[in-house]
């Protein structure tokens, strides 16, 4: 497998156009990535090293130099130990794909997405976008740049599709209301792991969109793993059935009780989008010292219809 042919080079959108440190590497299969594995290796190894050169060796919040591809702004970046990962050596390691923030307030996770949606997808200003959420800044951010933007949350499973409470429109993303060939892009960020049935979900993103649209989405991803983990399932009986221990993540519509996460998606996750309908499939495993794009769990999957 040529490595190089399966780079994306992300030009800088509105940053320093002179820096280029942005690695990003695309596959369709985990048999594509298994084969670069080795080539990769040098990579990541100087990734992991690098990144624990920036750690601190005391406290809880430290901070890390790097440019924002949102606001544009260069200066220190807001980390922590929360909700770390402890290796078995006892090293803590920083949750950066969270908790990584620039002074916008956005996280690794989001500044990237947006990045590689302008700079790669390439979406007219005057497209038809929708995006899984409603009320939060992000969508505040993309409203200010599409004119034509939908959002919505999930209310509730009683709440109709389409439904609009308190000036939030309802949308549960296995059952959408919306006309197909609706949309020229849709993005979804850490939403398709709370979707009960996720493969009704992804077929419904490739029915809204129209022939040629695009598809960008984030979510818990085991991007060197061929199977989805499954950690909860709904039972014959209609109750939740847990595989593992519970995991709760943030949710913007019920912050006291959280989202329950049901499961880490798997490199399988392709094969479903491709048996939706959608021709091209990739995952991106991307990394930037420069935009503090730091640690192994920088991944987005992208999808044309």
């Amino acid at each position: 497998m040529d490595l190089e042919s399966s780079i994306f080079r992300l030009k800088p959108f509105s940053c320093a156009s002179d820096v280029d440190d942005l690695f990003s590497f695309a596959y369709s299969s985990i048999s594509e990535r298994n084969a670069a594995e080795g080539m990769l290796r040098p990579i990541t190894d100087y990734q992991r090293a690098h990144e624990r050169s920036l750690e601190s060796a005391d406290g809880e919040k430290f901070t890390v130099d790097g440019q924002c591809a949102m606001c544009g702004r260069f200066g220190p970046m807001i980390t922590s130990y929360m909700y770390c990962i402890e290796e078995a050596d006892g090293h803590r390691t920083p949750n950066w794909r969270e908790h990584l923030a620039c002074q916008c307030g956005f996280p690794n996770r989001v500044r990237a997405s947006m990045h590689f949606m302008m700079a790669t997808a390439q979406v007219n200003p005057f497209a038809s976008v929708y995006v899984t959420e409603r009320v939060t800044p992000l969508y505040a951010w993309l409203e200010q740049r599409f004119p034509k933007l939908q959002g919505s949350e999930f209310l509730g499973a009683n709440v109709e599709p389409g439904a609009v409470v308190n000036s939030i429109r309802h949308e549960d993303v296995s059952r959408l209301s919306f006309a197909d060939n609706s949309f020229d892009l849709v993005m979804s960020f850490d939403v398709l792991e709370h979707v009960v049935d996720v493969d009704a979900a992804i077929r419904q993103l490739a029915r809204v969109l129209k022939p040629g649209g695009k598809l960008i989405f984030q979510a818990p991803t085991m991007s060197d793993v061929q199977d989805t983990l499954v950690r909860a399932r709904i039972g014959a009986d209609g109750q939740i059935e847990h595989i593992l221990p519970p995991e709760l993540h943030g949710n913007p519509v019920d912050p006291e009780n959280g989202a329950l996460c049901f499961r880490y998606l798997g490199v399988d996750t392709l094969d479903k989008l491709r048996g939706a309908g959608f021709s091209t499939a990739k995952l991106i495993q991307y990394w930037s010292r420069h935009y503090g794009y730091l640690g192994a769990a920088q991944v987005l999957f992208y999808a044309e219809k």
